[in-house]
């Protein structure tokens, strides 16, 4: 069917054409408004609709003539192999069509490829050739190519408009569609903007045009134009838009008539320019334009249609518009009801009934949609639970009935027919269906047959309940039975949105709410459980026996998923807050307590005793008359229990004592008296001392005073006396830079050095054990501890550097002090650039120390060598050397020069580090000496560097910092039951952990070791690592509402920012959750094999190369020091004379390459390198990830460890059974 005003508009696309043809002014008809349309056009990038649909024989014809092209391009000859940029620009001027369209296309294709200034050159070819091309295909690619190779160059996008305007004389429809896309591209990409009265007029003939040509009949055209339109409106403000009528001006147009010409075409016959119309006013309203009250009914029209896509932009539309006027009063359209509503209501009604929909995503959208509704009436949110009929919109009809005679009200009685006892009238104007409206709108979403409708539904269940208490209420029950789903992700997802509730206020659960709470325990999927376990933290029960039951439960959760403890710790800790009115009952039967009977000490490694422990100890923060009730021995056990579970009991200061005064007074009185009556306490009358704090019994108050040191007060205070016994560390260590320059007193010298070592030693113990007591200062006390193991390292460099055996130990001491260094700079987050200059300080030293142990080992090699040689080899072996000795000079020369530039940053405090400028100035003229001229005399004057050396002070006052910290907690160690594995296949590892305070996830791997030393690094995908939320945040829901809040306001702003400083730099928590594959070896024997499982972190290193060479040569003696004593503890390890190999050299040797294999922190190890299979060699650099994965790092890159070691054991089963 044609539209009424249809002849009209073909008229006008008729007279447009020929004015076209013969290159005078179209003159059409708009609504109101007669626009003449100039000689001159526009155009702009590719279309994205690619549907074709009622297409013209003129674009048939288009396309049959693109479709040969494509075929001939095939046999064209005159671009052979791959030619180069130049070749192809020189091409695009060749007479042959097939040429030029190849020689585009492969140009488009290089885009990205070129210069700025060869991109300038193919736009001037293109606009030159734009006005003379012929060939429709070789002048679309033309357009194609002003299009996407504007971006990056300076060419003024208004010269280029203007000569896309120009070919909108052509034919061609497909033409004219490239132009106006191309047009609609460079104002995307901020390339047409307002910036002179040129660029004003320029934007204002395109609006016209485009307005002009909407009534083109082609379908692709319209849908183009309109989506031009909407990015040209907002380029323009209101007084350029809505001129004054005079003599030679055309008519402007209003933000509102521009909605209105838009919204003629929402009810345009073709059905995708339905949606381009939808899609242009929500563009609008984007880009600042507030959407005017009348289109709300064009939205109705829009949710009604029949197609998919436009009912989708439909609910877009009548969304924002209920955001934007929610109480508006809109009337009811039904005939005699004077019924008015609230625009935000009845908007809400509409979306809800949308939930009938026959598609599936036009019902997921309604549902997301009615999540993000606030000023909504109770009355209609209580209606999407409830499937009755909606009768409280009832019409009062009292002033009617006054107003009718009796003769009247006599015939109306006479027409009712009365109404069956429990049935409804629904044909009664008194009740009002509102189209099935809200009426069990969740109720269908939640019971829907596609997942991700449901999925929807509970989303959107979740985010009204955050906003409204009362809603929650009645949510609480269908939740729940979400539980039971058959789908595990929409199960997670209910429990999930149910925490999320909880969080806002505690949610109480009755016995048949908790009976299926409890079955997802059971689930098979570990996700779920999990996900449960958070859930029940938030949950009270509501009677002892629902208590009883929840115990119960997770008892048999515990025995069935051993690997569910720490979850579950987690989730008995929040549980035990929340009830201990009922665990104070529930005690004696707990720990099975009898009065008659003194109370027998549990196994502490019991899983069970353990989860009542994590229970009891949080329920004394609120019922502290729990503390009375527990046998003395948990005192002891809860000591041990909190470091090794953390997170899941209460710190000492948490719980409160009987009666008013806090648990940490009562430390302090209790010191007091232990102090005052003697060290044996024989004196203390600790039966007042009970009676005096409310019963509190002798055990508890004998633990809570010997705690009294891990109270932050104290650690703080202990943390500062160590940092003054550190001040005065350094204060030595300038003393001992000048005693070694000296040499006056050797006896001196080592005395002074014997007390500077003692005082290292003190200091780093009790860095140590404020880093043990879990306090906030704990961080950094290790860093600092560090810090003095870098001394102790400068000490053992300086007094052994003229000894024999410092060529045995500069490797090992050298790889020690890059070993530390890199993990001061990298785990530990929080540093400022001085810090960091301080650390990269030590690397100076250690490159010296290898630099003279290598060349020392060197020398001594050469001269071993020409000793047994021939004269002639003489020069070679010296030539070498020399070139050796360069290469290493010009290593330690660019360490230098970066570690200088890194201290001209404006963030380094100059005042600190102003003189260790100068001894880095000092030292780089001394390389470059050495550089040019290598001579014995030049590099033993770089040995007095090592002799003054002195550590650049860090403020550590100053400092807070975060810790990289990891942990596996899946493999177990299985030394008793080694897992048995096929001898010639792969087997997998599940690896399970948790890292936390990491930026992110890139860098992280899987270490294993070999049983040959071989060490192999797995890159886990990054879907593998899982967020862990923090409850003491914002909820992220929060964060996305205040987002959609924003965006739906119709201000300008209406894209947030994705990537904020704020968010990339906050330290995070992750869970691990993947397996790797290992082959096995035949090297590994029948017995027990043992792996060594870790968790490390990638790094780029200052040098690549060259640290990494140094790390991995330790790592190579390590290992190599391991075997030795794994063989000397079998016996097995004799020298040729059958004794045991032991001397002075070897001695020291193992000394230091023992403090490698000792060190809690392990070796730096190279990324990626060895692995399972004997034909990989220890020193190959290769990336390994685990199949399927997508990250890959980069072969260059080192790694930390940042995780304690399991050792998992394997058995090869034997090929052939005798």
């Amino acid at each position: 069917m044609k539209r009424p005003n249809q002849d009209d508009s073909q008229d006008a696309t008729a007279r447009g054409k020929q004015a076209r043809t013969h290159g005078q002014p179209a003159v059409s008809v708009s609504g109101s408004h007669t626009v003449v349309q100039p000689a001159s056009v526009l155009a702009l990038q590719p279309h994205t609709d690619g549907d074709d649909m009622n297409v013209d024989s003129d674009y048939e014809l288009d396309r049959e003539d693109a479709t040969s092209m494509d075929e001939d391009l095939d046999q064209d000859s005159d671009l052979e192999g791959e030619p180069t940029t130049q070749d192809l620009l020189r091409s695009v001027e060749s007479r042959s069509a097939r040429t030029r369209t190849r020689a585009l296309k492969l140009l488009i294709n290089r885009l990205a490829d070129l210069t700025s200034a060869e991109r300038e050159s193919l736009l001037k070819i293109a606009r030159k050739n734009l006005y003379t091309e012929a060939d429709k295909g070789v002048k679309i690619l033309l357009i194609q190519i002003l299009q996407n190779a504007l971006e990056a160059t300076t060419v003024d996008g208004r010269g280029v408009v203007e000569d896309l305007l120009n070919q909108l004389q052509a034919d061609s429809t497909e033409v004219r569609v490239q132009v106006y896309d191309a047009i609609a591209y460079i104002i995307k990409i901020g390339r047409l903007q307002r910036n002179s009265n040129s660029d004003i007029n320029t934007i204002r003939a395109l609006i016209t045009i485009s307005i002009a040509e909407l009534s083109d009949r082609h379908h692709r055209v319209r849908s183009a134009l309109l989506q031009l339109v909407s990015q040209l409106a907002p380029l323009l403000r209101t007084s350029d838009i809505q001129t004054n009528v005079s003599e030679g001006k055309q008519a402007g147009y209003s933000q509102h008539d521009i909605q209105v010409i838009i919204s003629n075409y929402v009810t345009d016959p073709e059905p995708r320019v339905r949606k381009n119309a939808l899609k242009a006013l929500l563009g609008l309203h984007r880009e600042g334009f507030k959407i005017g009250l009348v289109m709300y009914d064009v939205a109705i029209l829009a949710i009604l249609d029949d197609y998919q896509e436009v009912r989708m932009e439909g609910l877009d539309l009548i969304f924002i518009l209920s955001r934007l006027y929610p109480d508006q009063i809109v009337q009811n359209p039904k005939e005699d009801i004077e019924q008015r509503t609230r625009l935000a209501d009845d908007a809400f009604v509409r979306i809800c009934d949308m939930m009938n929909d026959s598609s599936m995503v036009v019902r997921a959208k309604a549902c997301t949609l009615l999540g993000r509704f606030r000023k909504v009436n109770y009355m209609f949110l209580s209606q999407t639970f409830s499937k009755q009929i909606m009768a409280r919109l009832k019409v009062d009809q009292s002033a009617r009935n006054i107003a009718l005679g009796p003769a009247q009200k006599q015939a109306q009685r006479a027409k009712l027919i009365a109404t069956p006892e429990g049935d409804q009238d629904v044909t009664a104007q008194q009740v009002r269906l509102l189209d099935s409206g809200a009426c069990g709108a969740f109720v269908h979403g939640l019971e829907d047959e596609y997942q991700d409708v449901r999925n929807a539904a509970i989303n959107s269940i979740c985010e009204l309940c955050l906003h409204n208490p009362g809603f929650a209420v009645l949510a609480l029950d269908y939740l729940v039975d979400m539980f039971m789903d058959e789908i595990d992700y929409v199960r997670m997802n209910a429990l999930t949105s149910l925490r999320k509730i909880g969080n806002r206020g505690l949610i109480t659960f009755d016995t048949e709410q908790l009976q299926i709470a409890l079955g997802v325990l059971e689930d098979a999927d570990r996700d779920v459980r999990e996900a449960a376990h958070r859930m029940l933290e938030v949950v009270t029960m509501s009677t002892e026996d629902g208590m009883t039951s929840f115990l119960e439960s997770i008892e048999t959760n515990m025995r069935r998923f051993p690997e569910d403890q720490l979850s579950i710790y987690q989730c008995l800790r929040y549980v035990g807050r929340h009830h201990g009115v009922f665990l104070e009952n529930m005690l004696e039967s707990m720990l099975q307590l009898d009065r008659t009977f003194l109370a027998k000490e549990k196994n502490v490694e019991e899983m069970t005793y353990c989860g009542h422990m994590v229970l009891l100890f949080n329920a004394a923060t609120t019922n502290p008359t729990i503390l009375n009730m527990l046998p003395k021995y948990t005192f002891k056990h809860y000591t041990y229990l909190r470091d090794e579970y953390l997170n899941c009991f209460p710190e000492p200061t948490e719980i409160p004592c009987p009666g008013t005064q806090s648990l940490r007074d009562l430390a302090a009185a209790l010191t007091m008296t232990i102090t005052n009556d003697g060290p044996d306490g024989a004196g203390m009358n600790m039966d007042s001392m009970t009676s005096a704090q409310d019963g509190a019994t002798s055990a508890y108050a004998t633990t809570i005073a010997a705690m009294r040191i891990q109270t932050e007060e104290d650690a703080e205070a202990f943390y500062e006396q160590a940092l003054r016994n550190l001040d005065r560390i350094h204060v030595l260590l300038r003393q001992q830079t000048s005693s070694n320059q000296s040499r006056a007193r050797p006896d001196l010298t080592k005395r002074h050095r014997e007390v500077l070592l003692r005082q290292l030693s003190a200091c780093q113990r009790d860095l140590e054990y404020i880093v043990s007591v879990h306090t906030k200062q704990g961080r950094n006390a290790e860093f600092a501890s560090m810090y003095l193991e870098c001394c102790q390292l400068l000490v053992q460099i300086q007094e052994s550097y003229d000894s024999p055996s410092f060529i045995m130990l500069a490797p090992i001491l050298s790889a020690q002090l890059f070993r530390l260094s890199y993990y001061m700079d990298h785990i530990f987050l929080g540093l400022d650039a001085t810090a960091k200059v301080s650390v990269g300080y030590f690397r100076i030293l250690a490159n010296l120390v290898w630099f003279f142990g290598m060349v020392q080992k060197k020398a001594g090699t050469s001269a071993s060598s020409s000793s047994s040689s021939s004269s002639a080899a003489g020069p070679r072996e010296d030539g070498l050397t020399r070139e050796y000795l360069q290469s290493m000079l010009q290593q330690a020369i660019k360490r230098v020069t970066d570690l200088q530039a890194q201290m001209d940053r404006p963030e380094v405090d100059l005042v600190r580090i102003q003189g260790y400028r100068v001894i880095l100035g000092d030292l780089r003229v001394a390389l470059l000496r050495a550089f040019k001229s290598p001579s014995t005399l030049e590099v033993v004057r770089l040995l007095a560097n090592i002799v003054k050396f002195r550590p650049m002070e860090i403020d550590f006052r100053s400092l807070v910092l975060h810790r990289i910290s990891a942990e596996v907690t899946r493999p177990t160690t299985n030394r008793d039951r080694p897992t048995d594995i096929h001898p010639s296949f792969p087997f997998l590892v599940p690896v399970e952990g948790v890292i936390r305070h990491a930026r992110d996830t890139t860098g992280v791997a899987i270490q294993v070791t070999f049983p040959n030393g071989n060490v192999r690094h797995y890159y886990p995908p990054p879907d593998h690592f899982i967020p862990v939320e923090d409850g003491e945040s914002k909820d992220k829901s929060d964060e996305a509402e205040a987002k959609r809040e924003s965006e739906d306001s119709g201000a300008m702003d209406v894209v947030p920012s994705t990537a904020t400083g704020e968010t990339l730099s906050t330290p995070s928590t992750y869970r691990l959750r993947t397996s790797i594959e290992i082959y096995p070896e035949a090297s590994w024997g029948t017995s027990s094999a043992e792996l060594r499982i870790t968790l490390s972190r990638s790094f780029q290193p200052d040098l690549v190369g060259h640290d990494e060479f140094i790390c991995r040569f330790a790592e190579e003696i390590a290992t190599e020091k391991r075997q030795q004593q794994a063989l000397q503890q079998r016996g097995m390890l004799t020298d040729p004379n059958g004794q045991s190999q032991s001397s002075s050299s070897s001695a020291a040797w193992g000394s230091a390459s023992n403090g490698l294999l000792s060190h809690p922190r392990g070796l730096l190890a190279l990324g990626g390198s060895g692995g399972g299979g004997g034909q990989m060699s220890s020193r190959r650099l290769q990336s390994v990830a685990t199949p399927g994965s997508e990250a890959h790092v980069m072969q260059n890159q080192s790694t930390l460890e940042i995780s304690k070691s399991i050792n998992y054991y394997v058995t090869r089963r034997a090929m052939f059974n005798s």
